[in-house]
């Protein structure tokens, strides 16, 4: 940082070669700070065309949004570079004019990094023109798991079936588990089917939980539980407050949750009437919240025995078989006990049936 005031100076200077003032314009993108804008925006007046260009990019890449004209239009000129570097910067500013650029880049972009911000600007301005080229992005092994995330973040009901099939012929658990997450973005109810498969079968994925709260699994019967977003049960004894999830980087998201207070919280379950299995996978969302390290607490499903929860600073799914016995009685609960000092933030606890058929159809 102590090099912006430099390159502001080479930035503005019209004496520089054209060259050194496009790099400059490139690093204040790459080192926001508010003084930043005035140097590029003294350089749109440039009459070299690279330099302006350059300095319009950097802006969009910095979220100006008085630099959206300047970018739609930059979108449209004969240089594919120039095409493919504006639509990426017009994509941060959610401007659908994007989407032709971002394609191109998809197809056309030497830089692994340039290919991978044109999939997730496609999926985030939500546009049914990027369902195509996104569907072919899915053939290349390198961007294959962005792709699948950005068709769920998409919502065209068209991406379910391919990304079912997508599912079907992938081994790679870490992209089968950016499946479950698009299948949870994608809203679409027919994914139930398929994510409660994937809770009993494929133990290590992450995504699974989240995509079965995204897709109200609880609300509509499939399972039991409580989630903290569904703004359902309310807490029990032990509990400090609830949290609403945020975005976090690059995409990632922060959870709702509720979070405990001393050694002790109870969350109230909801059971289905309907389903009456011999027992029940449990999957907990939990974290630590106190510090990173793990720490070792427990968990009691009813009648059942305390079992145990390790939790460290990160969210985990935790899951766990309960006894459908345990689960019986009028009003049960999950109670959670926890070393002195120790708080945990718990997202959701789901309860999927195992040992006896469940009701297959999705209750909108």
């Amino acid at each position: 940082r102590r090099s912006l005031p430099a390159l502001r100076r080479l930035g503005t200077d019209p004496s520089a070669p054209a060259g050194d003032r496009v790099e400059a314009a490139r690093l204040l993108a790459r080192l926001p700070d508010d003084d930043n804008h005035a140097a590029l925006r003294a350089m749109l007046d440039s009459p070299e065309g690279a330099v302006a260009d350059a300095a319009a990019i950097a802006l969009g890449d910095l979220g100006v949004d008085w630099a959206r004209p300047r970018l739609r239009a930059l979108v449209r000129a004969d240089a594919r570079d120039v095409r493919i570097r504006a639509g990426l910067a017009l994509a941060k500013l959610g401007d659908r004019e994007a989407v032709p650029a971002l394609v191109e880049a998809l197809d056309h972009a030497t830089r692994p990094r340039d290919r991978e911000a044109a999939i997730r600007g496609l999926g985030r301005l939500g546009d049914p023109r990027a369902f195509d080229p996104l569907v072919r992005a899915l053939d290349d092994g390198h961007v294959r798991y962005l792709a699948a995330r950005a068709l769920g973040d998409l919502g065209d009901p068209r991406a379910y079936p391919v990304l079912r099939a997508l599912l079907g012929r992938v081994k790679q658990a870490d992209v089968r588990d950016d499946i479950a997450r698009a299948l949870g973005d994608l809203g679409d109810p027919r994914a139930l089917d398929d994510l409660l498969a994937l809770a009993t079968d494929d133990p290590d994925l992450q995504n699974v939980g989240p995509s079965l709260v995204r897709l109200r699994a609880v609300e509509r019967g499939r399972v039991g539980g409580v989630v903290a977003s569904a703004g359902g049960p309310r807490p029990g004894a032990g509990f400090s407050r609830c949290a609403q999830a945020s975005a976090g980087e690059a995409g990632e998201r922060d959870e709702a949750s509720c979070e405990t207070r001393g050694r002790h919280a109870t969350l109230p379950l909801a059971l289905p009437p309907d389903l009456h299995p011999a027992a029940w996978l449990a999957m907990v969302r939990v974290r630590r919240v106190d510090a990173p390290d793990q720490a070792a607490a427990q968990v009691r499903f009813g009648a059942g025995s305390p079992q145990a929860l390790d939790a460290d600073g990160r969210w985990r799914e935790v899951r766990l078989v309960v006894r459908g016995d345990a689960l019986t009685g009028a009003a049960p609960e999950a109670r959670f006990s926890m070393p002195d000092g120790v708080r945990l933030a718990i997202a959701h606890v789901l309860l999927i049936p195992l040992g006896a058929s469940a009701p297959t159809a999705a209750k909108r």
